[in-house]
């Protein structure tokens, strides 16, 4: 730390690390992406997730911190297995926040709106 007559005191701790700098795949990420989850930064802690590797995490995350639309896209664009399960909990919220109207164009636009027969 220095000080000067005019200026404040600064302190350098570490330089700064960004997410391009660390390797795809690298331990750390998954790290990195939970403790930012943590804190409720979505984006961020996605975007570590994503780079980790982990599309369900990155999915819960966004699911737990409320940001169902990327929940949905992240979950359609990688092909997530449970994606119907993710609609039934995204609907459920939207009709909890009395949202109806938004609870059946998620259907619709997820391509659940046809009425499949019935095989018995």
């Amino acid at each position: 730390m220095r000080k000067t007559s005019q200026q404040t005191p600064t302190l350098t701790l570490t330089p700064t690390l960004t997410l391009t700098q660390v390797p795809d795949g690298h331990p750390i990420l998954r790290n990195i992406g939970h403790k930012l989850m943590s804190v409720g930064l979505c984006e961020p802690a996605v975007a570590a997730l994503l780079k980790a590797g982990d599309v369900k995490a990155a999915v819960d995350c966004c699911v737990l911190l409320n940001q169902w639309d990327q929940a949905v896209e992240l979950a359609e664009q990688n092909s997530f297995q449970q994606i119907e399960g993710l609609l039934s909990k995204y609907a459920a919220y939207l009709l909890e926040k009395d949202k109806p109207v938004e609870a059946i164009e998620l259907y619709r636009k997820a391509g659940f709106h046809q009425v499949r027969p019935h095989r018995g």
